[in-house]
């Protein structure tokens, strides 16, 4: 539908959009048996190994002029960004999650900075150690100002909608198929935005 003279653009906001930061490519490439994995070249493309599955990591997985083209070819105006699942690495000892979560999220933080218009960043945490987590928490939203206000904190875990039975949810705002979720819940999903979970307005 054409939008009508003078009609205010209605910005697109992508709250689910995964990165591999090149600070935790360099990490596994340098210690690949410290994390299970290990980033190999062939044919002039990097390719990562998924739980066994080889991978082609994709430029726009971690080069930000990559992410912005891959957003002006889908017509996204912003995108939260976060690791995605294969670098979660919950599974390292306390001392190397917490050092790698720093490192993604330094990473992270010079995305953003490469385009502050257009990516936010999103914090990922050692979850293996909860005294770490909030730490790098702490640091992260007094260095990096990741998606927190001044009493108003954002923490993601996967998208909402994926936690739906197989075959329900599949447009947005059918939050009733999200398991789990009492009256006030769903009601306070569906009355938030992009923009109002940022602090945006």
């Amino acid at each position: 539908m054409r939008r009508a003279s003078g009609a205010r653009k209605v910005a697109t906001y992508d709250l689910h959009n995964h990165v591999i930061p090149e600070s935790v490519l360099q990490a596994i490439e340098r210690n690949p048996d410290l994390y299970g994995t290990r980033i190999e070249q062939m044919d002039g493309k990097r390719y990562f190994d998924v739980h066994g599955r080889s991978a082609q990591l994709l430029p726009e997985f971690y080069d930000p002029e990559a992410k912005i083209a891959w957003m002006d070819r889908v017509g996204m105006d912003v995108s939260v960004i976060s690791v995605g699942p294969p670098i979660f690495f919950c599974w390292l000892a306390p001392d190397a999650g917490a050092e790698t979560v720093r490192l993604a999220n330094d990473g992270i933080a010079q995305m953003v900075a490469r385009h502050p218009d257009r990516l936010r960043g999103m914090a990922h945490l050692p979850m293996q150690d909860p005294e770490a987590a909030v730490a790098e928490f702490e640091r992260v939203v007094k260095g990096y100002r990741f998606k927190a206000g001044a009493n108003h904190i954002v923490i993601g875990t996967d998208h909402p909608f994926d936690m739906a039975p197989k075959g329900d949810a599949k447009q947005l705002g059918q939050v009733d198929a999200i398991p789990g979720l009492t009256a006030a819940e769903r009601e306070w999903i569906r009355s938030k935005t992009a923009k109002s979970l940022l602090r945006e307005r």
